[in-house]
Parts: structure tokens; sequence; C-alpha cells
């Protein structure tokens, strides 16, 4: 049976996959002015700012920017 304590390594591991594949993609340095709805233009602030994101919102900023 999964603990706690599995389900939080488990997101852990997820976010860092993620950001690891935002980074990969050069979005860690990208231009702040890219043309991206209000909502994801303040998630990539907070993920150039280094500021935690969830996975729902890495997920939406990481599909904005594929759009993009």
């Amino acid at each position: 049976m999964l603990g706690a304590a599995d389900i939080d390594a488990w997101t852990d591991e997820l976010r860092d996959e993620m950001v690891a594949d935002l980074c990969r993609a050069g979005w860690h340095d990208a231009d702040p002015a890219t043309r991206l709805p209000s909502r994801q233009a303040r998630l990539l602030a907070r993920f150039h700012d280094d500021q935690p994101l969830t996975l729902h919102e890495l997920a939406d900023l990481k599909t904005a920017l594929k759009a993009g």
C-alpha cells in the first residue's frame, strides 16, 4: 500500500522531470515578454524566479509553451 511519503516522492519526481523538460527546451532563459495569456505569463515569471509550481501549473505552462 502506498503511503503519503510515497505519493509525495512520486509527485516531487514528476515535478523535477517537468522542470527539467522546460529547462532543456530553453524556457528558463526565455523572454518573459513571450506572448502568452496572462495566467501562463505569470507562471513563466514564477518559473524564471525559481518559485515552486504545482504539477497542474507546470502542465499548463508546458502546454501553453508548446502551443506558442
